[in-house]
């Protein structure tokens, strides 16, 4: 059995539709696991409706903690073989899990991937699911590490299927952004290779209240994840620290001209603390594949705190 967790937090109309593709699913031995996180909006009442009109729904009622806690709950209380996870706002191809479940099953992969698309809300309505499916391959671990900092399909949970013995022990970090990027590295670090299927199978729905168009003032704690991540790469997997760490520096310099681009003063404290990690770790850089004239910049931000000019940091 696979049990789907799902998050839910003042979901409005988008949960309807996405428990549909989830009961829809090819692949119908599953249990849909709706946490309500203190939903304000109803959401909780239109759970309990999805649970007396399907018995695979089961529902869950908590005070509001966050996305994180909602998932931990989740992973407490799945029955399933098998572990997923999907946002309350997405939409998934019917053939998803059957997809990802053989794909594991031939490869030995305990974790099965599929490639995602962000879709703007007003197309959902006409996904077409008629395209064929490509064949999955294996990518092995120190593929993945190598371009872990990279946005791209390894991140998320949510376009994944898991054995449930890969996430044991292993639960979501209280931070409002970058929980998912600390929970993939520390399933990947238990696996030498995962399926990947290259057909979009995951529509991530995109709409003004996703998170991603308001989570400026929680960029912090994707870098703190990200730099979690950093250091363990640097013990576990020396070989692909260099690169990893440029590839975290150009992640913090995005951020922090993100704060300085605003311009909003009430985000002065994220910028500075983005700006303390730059230097923490703009060291070190002598060996990185890096041009020579970003190298200077990162040092001059380090060893001088010479402040960007106009507020933002030039490369």
């Amino acid at each position: 059995m696979i049990s789907v967790i799902i998050p839910v937090y003042n979901a409005g109309t988008y949960l309807i539709p996405l428990v549909q593709s989830v009961l829809g699913q090819t692949y119908s031995d599953l249990e849909v696991i709706l946490i309500d996180d203190g939903s304000k909006d109803g959401s909780g009442v239109v759970c309990d409706g999805l649970a007396q009109a399907d018995a695979r729904v089961r529902v869950f009622h908590k005070e509001n903690g966050g996305q994180s806690t909602a998932r931990n709950l989740g992973l407490e209380e799945a029955r399933g073989e098998l572990i997923a996870f999907a946002d309350h706002d997405d939409v998934l191809h019917p053939k998803l899990y059957e997809t990802l479940k053989q794909a594991m099953e031939q490869t030995g992969a305990n974790v099965g991937a599929c490639q995602f698309e962000n879709t703007p809300n007003e197309r959902i309505p006409e996904l077409d699911y008629t395209k064929p499916i490509l064949p999955w391959e294996t990518v092995p671990q120190q593929e993945i590490i190598h371009r872990f900092f990279t946005p791209a399909w390894h991140i998320p949970v949510w376009n994944k299927l898991y054995r449930r013995e890969v996430v044991d022990g292993i639960h979501f970090h209280g931070a409002m952004l970058g929980e998912d990027n600390l929970f993939s590295y520390r399933v990947l670090k238990r696996c030498e290779f995962l399926a990947f299927c290259p057909s979009v199978l995951y529509f991530q729905r995109m709409h003004g209240n996703n998170f991603e168009f308001t989570g400026l003032r929680c960029m912090v704690d994707l870098i703190q994840a990200k730099e979690t991540i950093l250091r363990d790469i640097r013990s576990a997997f020396p070989c692909e620290y260099p690169e990893a760490q440029v590839k975290f520096l150009y992640e913090c310099v995005r951020i922090y001209n993100l704060y300085a681009k605003s311009g909003n003063p009430e985000f002065e404290p994220q910028r500075q603390q983005v700006l303390s990690i730059l230097r923490d770790h703009a060291c070190g850089l002598l060996r990185a594949p890096m041009p020579a004239g970003h190298k200077l910049k990162f040092w001059r931000l380090r060893l001088f705190g010479q402040r960007p000019e106009l507020g933002k940091i030039q490369l």
